[in-house]
């Protein structure tokens, strides 16, 4: 048992700096004594020439609410829109749609994914593991264990 210990331990200090201490982070100390303000790299900026979403059909009433879903959105969403209040066009999956139950070739997958808006679409297996990253943009095609395609959505 005595040693597991040791060897968690060890595993737990690592990281350490040679001399003991874990934080490297500690900001210099100037001239004056005292310890300068670390410098951070402000985060890049996102590509102008893409939007941050892709905006719903102009024909779309916005005001025009149903319940939202109990299990991810229990607030109200637009009329059309799936559970997180993102609408089909916003993503591909309106086109998308017209492929549910045929099975998901690598051409026909390719083809799926010239007309999305989505850079990364997803093509999700069962118990394939699946970030929860909400992407407005970002086609996802449910597949079945024979690779037939089930649903569609934005997410």
């Amino acid at each position: 048992m005595t040693r597991w210990m040791i060897f968690a331990l060890s595993i737990g200090c690592m990281s350490c700096s040679p001399n003991g201490s874990a934080d490297q982070t500690k900001a210099p100390i100037d001239a004056s004594g005292t310890q300068a303000a670390m410098k951070r790299e402000a985060p890049r900026a996102a590509d102008p020439s893409l939007p941050d979403t892709f905006p719903p059909l102009p024909s779309r009433n916005l005001n025009d609410m149903v319940a939202g879903c109990a299990h991810q959105n229990p607030t109200k969403r637009p009329r059309g829109s799936n559970c997180y209040g993102i609408f089909p066009e916003q993503c591909g999956a309106d086109k998308a749609k017209a492929f549910i139950g045929q099975i998901g070739t690598p051409a026909l997958l390719d083809r799926i994914r010239s007309f999305t808006t989505s850079e990364f679409p997803r093509f999700i297996m069962p118990l394939e593991a699946v970030t929860d990253d909400l992407r407005y943009g970002r086609l996802n095609v449910q597949m079945d264990e024979t690779r037939k395609i089930v649903s569609v959505d934005c997410y």
